[in-house]
């Protein structure tokens, strides 16, 4: 017995080894103490605030953030200080900081995240930078509500502000704007007319896009954008052939293709929900429609939003033989320029229907009267240079050398794909019985890429 307390009396001088001992594995370690940390601590602080007094912003309205961050200790500087702001989406940036020689200005335009660096010399800690104790720094940074905003009316839009410093907890500071959406309801149509022209009697086919979209704003209640094409003067000069959508306004899942006949009758046709062919009303000739309009909804109901891109249709049309009015041939003697304007509209909760600017596009119908104006001349041209200079001239019998320019030019009121010139003629006496050919010089008239040149000789071959 005194054997085992002795034992144990050597045992307890380390109460931590004798319980390895006695317990083995299942002994706890006993947590260090954290060193001291190297730079001493101080104290962050933030305000942010803009400049709206508490009124609701407008679309097209511009204000001012202003952050102010200090470094709040009484004798202990803030170590790389660093105040940073994800900008609020939705808004433009139209001013920033700028760096100076205290502090360091970035901005991630991906991100839209702010960051200010501070890096003045510090005494405490001494040898490193940022804020000094005491002292704060103010920036300022202009946003805008743009003119087009999606934002919805009421809009609470709140922004975070932090700042930190490498030996003080960080701060927040935040700030809120309150974004009111005046009712403008506002549909918005383009149009091209493709090629542009097309020569009468040639039955040409052509395409015509529209887009619509709507940019009423956010509070609006649009259940209803529609694109529509009723001019008089372009039924009265060419067929509907057809129509297609090719891309859905944001919002729509449904499309339909309305017409109006010869006798002044509206019809439907059966509606669709993905881009495609806009099926003609049942029992409608196509040669008989005299105005359309393809209508686009949400099938479920819900409202059309703001739309920055729109939806798009194509329509072919065909040029007609004759005038639509009285069936008289359709063969100007002059160009006629077509003006055709499509509509858009919307309909509206609260303003019912509301049509926007017409958008327009113009075609142009061709005589079909070919004018080819040629011309030609015989010239003294002793140097070979295609150009008559003084001295020149050209001597019966001593072989003089001549050149011949035959020019040609299109005077139609249409282009065509291509021209011959014969040199010579096949009706007229040949001059090439008087001369001999030295060499050839094409010259391309305007629009012309390629030509091709083809020599007949005295005994019929030829050479291209």
């Amino acid at each position: 017995m005194p054997g085992h307390l002795r034992g144990l009396t050597r045992l307890s001088l380390s109460t931590t080894t004798a319980l390895a001992l006695l317990y083995g594995s299942q002994a706890a370690a006993v947590p260090a103490v954290p060193a001291p940390p190297d730079d001493p601590r101080s104290a962050v602080s933030i305000t942010k605030t803009n400049d709206t007094g508490g009124d609701p912003l407008e679309p097209g309205d511009e204000f001012v953030y202003t952050l102010t961050g200090q470094c709040s200790g009484l004798t202990v500087d803030c170590v790389d200080f660093t105040v940073t702001d994800t900008l609020p989406e939705g808004l433009d940036v139209t001013t920033l900081p700028q760096s100076t020689s205290s502090r360091d200005v970035t901005y991630d335009e991906s991100t839209r995240l702010l960051t200010v660096t501070y890096k003045q010399p510090l005494q405490n800690p001494a040898g490193k930078t940022g804020l000094r104790a005491g002292q704060a720094g103010s920036i300022e940074i202009g946003m805008r509500v743009p003119a087009d905003t999606p934002l919805e009316d009421g809009t609470v839009i709140t922004n975070t502000t932090e700042v930190k410093a490498d030996n003080a907890d960080p701060a927040t500071a935040a700030t809120d704007v309150t974004v009111t959406i005046p009712r403008v309801v506002k549909p918005v149509a383009t149009k091209s007319w493709k090629d542009g022209s097309a020569v009468a009697g040639s039955g040409e086919t052509s395409t015509i896009t529209l887009g619509v979209r709507n940019n009423s704003s956010s509070s609006a209640e649009v259940s209803e954008l529609s694109v529509s094409d009723t001019s008089a003067e372009t039924f009265e000069n060419f067929d509907f052939a057809g129509a297609s959508v090719t891309a859905f306004p944001k919002g729509a899942d449904t499309a339909r293709l309305q017409v109006t006949t010869a006798d002044g009758r509206t019809h439907t046709g059966a509606a669709i929900s993905e881009p495609g062919e806009l099926p003609l009303p049942r029992g409608v000739d196509p040669e008989d429609v005299v105005g359309f309009e393809v209508v686009f909804t949400n099938s479920k109901g819900d409202p059309l939003p703001y739309d920055e891109t729109g939806g798009t249709v194509d329509v072919e049309l065909k040029l007609r033989d004759t005038k639509r009015s009285d069936g008289s041939p359709l063969r100007p003697t002059d160009k006629i320029t077509v003006n055709n304007c499509a509509t858009p509209a919307v309909k509206e909760k609260t303003e019912g229907e509301v049509e926007g600017t017409d958008a327009c596009a113009p075609y142009d119908i061709l005589p079909d009267i070919l004018v080819l104006q040629p011309t030609k001349r015989f010239y003294p041209d002793t140097d070979g240079d295609f150009g008559q200079e003084t001295g020149e001239h050209a001597v019966l019998g001593e072989n003089s050398p001549v050149s011949t320019e035959v020019d040609v030019k299109n005077a139609s009121p249409f282009p065509v794909k291509s021209i011959t010139v014969t040199e010579p003629s096949a009706d007229t006496t040949s001059e090439f019985d008087k001369l001999d050919v030295d060499k050839v010089r094409l010259r391309f008239p305007e629009g012309a890429t390629g030509a091709k040149l083809t020599v007949t000789y005295a005994d019929g071959s030829t050479f291209e």
